[in-house]
């Protein structure tokens, strides 16, 4: 790809990331993708616009293209399917610039869950370069008249089973569930509590960067946490969330399971690394070392791993869940290397819970 085409795209996602500004053409998008979709209310949609903000600075995009530039620069593009997840608004959008800046060809196969925001987002991108219209198709059908030369899809443990078998004989980069800890030392402050209730409630928990389960030393006074300090009025505003909190609590009543009410999240203490909407699993521990080695062996069902300030090894800081930037690559692969190899998940080493290298 020539500097000056590149040049161009930067331009295209720094244009794209400004007319995100426009509060009143972004709330007429949420409106719309809220009555298709009433997990995407207008906070929810607002916060996701806002995260893809925050990686699409001019400075910091320079920054990424410089520590990928050897990559890049082997790239021959190609045509990619891009079968996206629809558990929170725009979810793949990284994907998606990955895709675009190598210069490549994309079908974009939206959920039925998150088509809306797609379909506005793709528009302005087309018109701020036409260039990209001949580069970009968007459907929400199958892709099998598409013929990609690779595919990054992204889904449930039973989509990946199911992905892995039907694209068997082209490069893939397959994705499925996995779920995201905090490791709390006792010591935090008000203020890094208060980002860690966001980290928890987010989206309602539908994120896999969504904190499902808290890491607690020896003696924390649970009944006393900072999640019983907080209302929840504006989670329990949204049916669908409210729904799904009055469901999970019959279902523990009725099996007569141990559990703390908030009012609006059930705490439940439990082994279990992934937890139902509305429900944060719990555990103590001992020794940090001894919980590392432990999460450690567990890697490849964490997305993340949060400690205040990062202390905690291989964690990154709490309130970083739902603002990732460009070096936060889902499943911690490189997409960009990806396009260069055509390398499986399975091909790839990660490093630890949560690689820190790259990262600006």
């Amino acid at each position: 790809m020539t500097n000056y085409r590149l040049k161009s795209l930067v331009d295209t996602f720094c244009t794209f990331s400004k007319v995100l500004s426009n509060a009143q053409q972004v709330a007429r998008w949420a409106e719309e993708a809220e009555n298709a979709n009433a997990w995407f209310d207008k906070a929810q949609v607002m916060k996701a616009i806002k995260g893809i903000q925050y990686y699409l600075r001019e400075e910091h995009i320079k920054i990424w293209l410089t520590k990928n530039q050897a990559s890049l620069s082997c790239i021959n593009p190609k045509r990619i399917a891009v079968i996206m997840a629809g558990n929170i608004p725009l979810v793949g959008f990284h994907d998606v610039f990955c895709s675009l800046i190598c210069g490549n060809e994309i079908l974009l196969k939206t959920s039925h869950s998150d088509s809306v925001l797609w379909k506005h987002c793709i528009a302005l991108i087309c018109k701020i370069n036409p260039d990209l219209k001949s580069k970009i198709t968007i459907s929400q059908n199958w892709i099998s008249d598409f013929q990609p030369d690779a595919v990054i899809a992204t889904g449930s443990n039973h989509t990946y089973l199911h992905f892995d078998y039907y694209f068997k004989d082209i490069p893939k980069l397959l994705r499925k569930s996995r779920t995201s800890a905090t490791v709390l030392s006792g010591k935090e402050t008000d203020a890094t509590l208060e980002k860690l209730y966001c980290d928890i409630t987010d989206y309602y928990g539908l994120g896999c960067r969504s904190v499902k389960k808290l890491y607690l030393p020896k003696g924390y006074n649970v009944q006393n946490s900072f999640l019983f300090q907080k209302d929840g009025k504006a989670l329990l505003q949204n049916r669908k969330y409210r729904n799904n909190y009055q469901y999970q609590k019959a279902i523990y009543n009725i099996e007569e399971r141990q559990y703390l009410d908030t009012g609006y999240i059930l705490l439940e203490r439990s082994t279990s690394l992934h937890s139902p909407i509305a429900v944060v699993n719990y555990e103590f521990y001992e020794e940090s070392n001894e919980l590392f080695e432990k999460l450690e062996n567990q890697k490849e069902e964490w997305q993340c791993i949060y400690s205040e300030g990062g202390w905690f090894s291989g964690s990154t800081h709490i309130g970083a869940a739902q603002l990732p930037d460009l070096f936060d690559y889902a499943d911690h692969i490189n997409t960009i290397d990806f396009f260069k190899d055509y390398q499986t998940p399975t091909s790839k080493v990660v490093r630890g819970i949560l690689p820190r290298e790259g990262r600006c």
